[in-house]
């Protein structure tokens, strides 16, 4: 798989996320089996900014990188590993569950090796 197209299906993983944690805040964090309240809802939404700003630069990093795409790729194979690491934390003290956090799980682990792999060729 190519590098760009990486950065591309990230990109729109984020927005997906996006999508969840911004509008659809109640589903996005029941799913993870987070204790609902006023504050967490409003931490859900900035997260969800966040992404959508992390996206923006994945999308758009294809475009502006030019010969130097394969060290962005090591970056976010960096930043995908940074959350594996929360992540797996979290699930293994019993603070996230649920899909939300298993799927964010693999796709992060899938990213990482998928943006390693392609900074490599």
């Amino acid at each position: 798989m190519s590098l760009p197209l990486v950065f591309r299906i990230f990109s729109a993983i984020l927005f997906l996320n996006f999508v969840g944690a911004t509008f659809i805040s109640e589903v996005w964090l029941e799913q993870a089996n987070f204790t609902l309240s006023p504050s967490i809802i409003t931490l859900s939404q900035a997260f969800g900014v966040s992404l959508l700003g992390t996206a923006f630069i994945a999308f758009r990093v294809t475009d502006i990188a030019g010969d130097n795409l394969p060290a962005f790729g090591q970056v976010f194979s960096i930043i995908s590993l940074f959350f594996v690491v929360l992540i797996s934390f979290h699930l293994l003290n019993g603070q996230v569950s649920g899909p939300t956090a298993t799927v964010n799980l693999l796709l992060n682990v899938v990213f990482s090796v998928l943006f390693y792999m392609g900074s490599k060729k």
